[in-house]
């Protein structure tokens, strides 16, 4: 039976697969994309694309978090959310901090944390990602 694939290829499925094996062992030491983004993805978003992306989020949390120190996302709070990430990456301390770190922070903000809390946790992250390079 011939199924429209020539010798060549199928020498090379045999390769594939070993290239495929020996990738897995660093899938889990390589962060997930979506960890790794901060103000320069931000940045590229628009509006409605913004608030796509903090839906998506929202979503990916999911509502098996019981961290008490992770606040959780109100789709009623997306609108207000997005200024004030906007207003935190653009302070150039704060460029290299991830997303997920820099709506904790916005969240706190929007939720009338304290002060305090929100300093250390801003100071915190702008150290993380000092550190990361």
């Amino acid at each position: 039976m011939d199924f429209g694939v020539s010798q060549s290829m199928m020498k090379m499925i045999p390769g594939l697969i070993v290239c495929f094996f020996l990738s897995i062992p660093s899938y889990g030491k390589s962060p997930v994309p979506e960890d790794a983004l901060a103000e320069t993805y931000w940045s590229t978003l628009n509006e409605e694309a913004k608030s796509v992306f903090l839906v998506g989020f929202r979503h990916g949390i999911g509502p098996g978090v019981h961290d008490p120190d992770t606040l959780r996302l109100q789709s009623k709070e997306i609108p207000k959310l997005i200024p004030l990430l906007d207003s935190f990456y653009k302070t150039p301390e704060n460029s290299g901090i991830y997303l997920k770190s820099a709506i904790q922070i916005c969240l706190m903000q929007l939720k009338d944390k304290p002060k305090a809390q929100i300093e250390e946790l801003t100071r915190g992250a702008r150290d993380t990602a000092a550190n990361r390079d």
